[in-house]
């Protein structure tokens, strides 16, 4: 239940800083120049903010039963990954050699931190 919990942390993680990025992109195109109202008006601030809450409910979950150090580690790395993966498609970000190297470093990282005998148990 922690790791799912975990796991949902990191997609809201994601999900609320690309849409945080999305609205910002949206005030600057506006007409009045991208003033606070603007960003009021933006349908990605408000998910950005929902999905911010389901991360706070979901991380806290997962500490329940986790240590910080491995849960605080898996969901800046996994949604780090997240967002360069999706920024590419979202914002046609372009990955170089150093960029694919360096995802595949951070998911063989959390691989190793949430590994069995790292002391998940008893957090």
């Amino acid at each position: 239940m922690h790791w799912f919990m975990l796991a949902i942390a990191d997609v809201a993680n994601a999900t609320a800083n690309l849409s945080l990025k999305l609205a910002m992109d949206g005030t600057t195109r506006a007409a009045d120049g991208g003033g606070l109202m603007t960003l009021l008006r933006q349908p990605m601030l408000w998910l950005a903010l929902v999905a911010a809450g389901v991360l706070l409910g979901s991380y806290l979950l997962a500490i329940r039963g986790l240590h910080i150090s491995i849960a605080y580690a898996i969901t800046t790395g996994m949604a780090l990954v997240l967002m360069t993966v999706v920024s590419t498609w979202l914002f046609a970000d372009r990955l170089g050699w150093a960029q694919l190297v360096g995802i595949g470093l951070v998911v063989v990282g959390v691989f190793l931190i949430s590994a069995p005998g790292n002391g998940q148990a008893g957090a």
